[in-house]
C-alpha cells in the first residue's frame, strides 16, 4: 500500500458523506469499499439514466478492483497523489488520453463525495505528448514565493515542504528531538509514509532553514509563554509546528496529520497574497524537479522524496518538452563542439 497508515477523517461538514456510512457499519473497519460505491451513486446519480448511471457504475466498479489488485486502500478517503499517478502512469498508461480524462473525471467525482480533493489539488494537465503531467512552481512563482514576507509560521512550512520537500503530514510529524543541528551536517529525521508506523529519512538541512527554524522557535516560545502565564498546567507539545488562537481564551496545540489544516492556513494566506495557486503538492514537486534541473542524481533525489524505488520518482518528477527542447540543445552544442 502506498497511503499512510489507515485513519479517519474528522467529523466536519466537509467528511459528514464519510461518517454518514461509518457511523451505519458501526465503525471504519466494517467499511467496504463496494458499500461506497453504492452511497456514490445513490447520491450523485439518482436523477441520471439508467443506462449512463451504469455505465459509470461499470466503471467505478473496474477502479475498485485494480486499486486492490495494486495493493491499495479502495476506500475513497484514504486515496492520495501517488495512488492517483500510480492509476494515471502504470494502471492505465496504455490508454488514449481522453479515455484517461474521462476515468479521471469519473474519480474525481467519486473521491470528492466523500471529502477527497486530491485530484483537485493535483492541478492535472494534458500536455500535447499524450502524457498527464502535473503543476510545478515556474521560476517566476518560484521567485515571488521565496521572496515575499512571511510569518515564521509560514516560512517554516514553505522551507520545509519546497526546501526540504516534506509531505504535509511530515511537516506535523516532526518533533524538537527530530531536528540535529550539527555544525557540520545538520538534518532532520523524518517519518514518512510506509506500512505499520512509517519509514524513517534523514533530510540534510535545506537553504535558509537554520534562519528559518531559529526565527520560528523564537515564536514558538512565546506561544509556550503565553499559554503557560494563561494556564499553568498546559502541556508543551513534543512537535515543531504548532497552532495558536488568541481570541478570547489563548489556545494552541499540535496540528493534526488529518485534512491537510497546517496547508490550508499558511499556504491558503499566502496564496491569496501572490495571486496564483498552488497546493503542499506543488511544492513538494517543485522541490524534486529542481533538484533534477540542478543535475541531482536521481537515485539521491528518490531517497530525499522518501520514495521506494527511482521509478516512484520518475513519474514524480516527469519529463515534458521543455526537458526535450533542452536535451537537444545540449546534443546541438556537443555536436558543434565535436562535429568538423
Amino acid at each position: 500500500m502506498t497511503s499512510d497508515t489507515p485513519y479517519d477523517p474528522p467529523r466536519t461538514d466537509r467528511y459528514e458523506h464519510v461518517w454518514a456510512i461509518i457511523d451505519a457499519k458501526n465503525g471504519s473497519e466494517n467499511v467496504l469499499s463496494t458499500d461506497c460505491i453504492r452511497m456514490h451513486m445513490e447520491g450523485t446519480y439518482r436523477r441520471t439514466k439508467i443506462t449512463t448511471r451504469n455505465k459509470y457504475l461499470v466503471e467505478l466498479r473496474k477502479f475498485d478492483r485494480i486499486l486492490k489488485e495494486r495493493g491499495h486502500d479502495p476506500l475513497p478517503w484514504r486515496i492520495d497523489e501517488e495512488v492517483v499517478l500510480d492509476l494515471l502512469n502504470e494502471a492505465w498508461k496504455n490508454r488514449e488520453v481522453s479515455t484517461k480524462k474521462w476515468y479521471t473525471h469519473i474519480l474525481d467525482r467519486y473521491l470528492q463525495f466523500f471529502g477527497n480533493r486530491v485530484i483537485e489539488e493535483l492541478h492535472l494537465q494534458w500536455p500535447h505528448d499524450l502524457r498527464p503531467n502535473v503543476k510545478w512552481l515556474s521560476d517566476e512563482e518560484y521567485q515571488k514565493l521565496m521572496k515575499v514576507e512571511k510569518s515564521p509560521l509560514e516560512d517554516l512550512v514553505i522551507n520545509l515542504e519546497l526546501g526540504m520537500g516534506f509531505r504535509s503530514v511530515e511537516v506535523c510529524r516532526v518533533r524538537l528531538c527530530d531536528i540535529h543541528n550539527d555544525p557540520e551536517m545538520p538534518y532532520i529525521n523524518i517519518r514518512g509514509k510506509g506500512r505499520g508506523e512509517g519509514k524513517w529519512r534523514s533530510v540534510p538541512f535545506g537553504y535558509d532553514t537554520e534562519k528559518v527554524l531559529e526565527r520560528w522557535m523564537a515564536e514558538r516560545r512565546r506561544i509556550v509563554e503565553r499559554m503557560r502565564m494563561y494556564d499553568p498546567y498546559w502541556k508543551e507539545p513534543e512537535e515543531l509546528a504548532l497552532w495558536c488562537h488568541y481570541v478570547s481564551c489563548p489556545s494552541a496545540g499540535p496540528y493534526s496529520e488529518q485534512g491537510h489544516s497546517i496547508d490550508r492556513g499558511p499556504i491558503r494566506k499566502l496564496k491569496e497574497r501572490l495571486g496564483f495557486d498552488f497546493t503542499q503538492h506543488t511544492l513538494r514537486r517543485s522541490y524534486g524537479r529542481r533538484l533534477f534541473h540542478a543535475g541531482v542524481k536521481i537515485e539521491t533525489i528518490s531517497k530525499l522524496l522518501g520514495h521506494d524505488d527511482t521509478r516512484t520518482t520518475y513519474k514524480y518528477l516527469g519529463v515534458n518538452m521543455d526537458d526535450m527542447t533542452a536535451a537537444m540543445k545540449v546534443l546541438k552544442k556537443f555536436d558543434e563542439d565535436h562535429l568538423e
